[in-house]
């Protein structure tokens, strides 16, 4: 990998703060797995996120049960929703980004003052629609996937004429995310940039930053490998830790942006993507 396309990689994962708050296959042949089933997230009373997991690389495995179920609420549920906008440090985040975005309330979750007890309840809700919002690109992208959805997808959401009907039929397909069939789940350093991702001084300050703006006492990334049908996907995800409970916390974040995923990809690529 040359130092333009690294620093390219870097510079897309550093943006991703903006959208969150919200190669040739795996660098080893045969990396050691850390699990195969996920744990419990069963949703406490009042809560929209579950109670957390023990281990960081069980939300991304419950996540990808929930999402064979088609269980929407079981999949949002995977999420740090309330931990996230109980945590989440505004003033670090406006002090590195340098702006108020227009569009607040459409990224990190539309975190606003905890003070008031109507705006954190509707921090709750804009922050479940962030991760409503990632999995619809996980939909919609596999969907696309050999129909001129997906040519409209990579050339800006611009419809041509007469595109309009073969873009709804491909809406009315089915995704077969019910045929999901769900491997191992490893961590993010055994994939293509692991080394960057392991040596590299400035992608532990990018995770120093996610850490203090999102409140989290840790974040680890991992990937899942799944089989939808018939072909074989690498599904991204980013584990953040609160009060010693381990939750989804993002799709994207460095590890999926290193490996050149588009912040709209839901963190789902085929594995033939990484081998272009």
């Amino acid at each position: 990998m040359n130092m333009k396309r690294t620093l390219a990689f870097i510079l897309a994962a550093v943006m991703l703060v903006s959208t969150l708050a919200g190669c040739s296959g795996s660098g080893n042949d045969k990396p050691s797995a850390i699990g195969q089933a996920a744990g419990s997230a069963d949703t406490q009373n009042g809560y929209i996120q579950g109670s957390g997991y023990d281990k960081p690389e069980e939300a991304l495995l419950a996540y990808a049960e929930a999402r064979k179920e088609g269980d929407y609420d079981k999949m949002i549920s995977t999420f740090a929703i309330e931990s996230f906008v109980d945590h989440f440090d505004d003033e670090a985040y406006y002090a590195y980004m340098k702006y108020f975005p227009p569009n607040y309330f459409q990224v990190n979750g539309g975190i606003v003052s905890n003070d008031s007890e109507s705006g954190r309840a509707l921090s709750f809700q804009t922050r479940r629609n962030y991760v409503v919002t990632q999995i619809a690109y996980q939909y919609q992208n596999l969907l696309g996937e050999g129909t001129v959805l997906e040519d409209v997808i990579n050339t800006g959401y611009r419809l041509e004429e007469g595109q309009e009907k073969e873009v709804t039929e491909a809406l009315a397909k089915d995704p077969g995310f019910s045929e999901i069939t769900i491997g191992a789940v490893y961590e993010a350093i055994d994939f293509n940039s692991g080394e960057l991702l392991s040596k590299s001084e400035r992608v532990a300050e990018i995770y120093d930053r996610y850490k203090k703006i999102y409140g989290a006492e840790d974040i680890k990334e991992y990937y899942v490998q799944l089989t939808i049908n018939g072909e074989d996907y690498v599904l991204f995800g980013a584990a953040f830790q609160y009060d010693g409970k381990w939750y989804m916390g993002a799709f994207m974040l460095i590890a999926a942006a290193l490996n050149s995923l588009g912040a709209n990809s839901g963190g789902l690529a085929k594995l033939s993507y990484f081998n272009k």
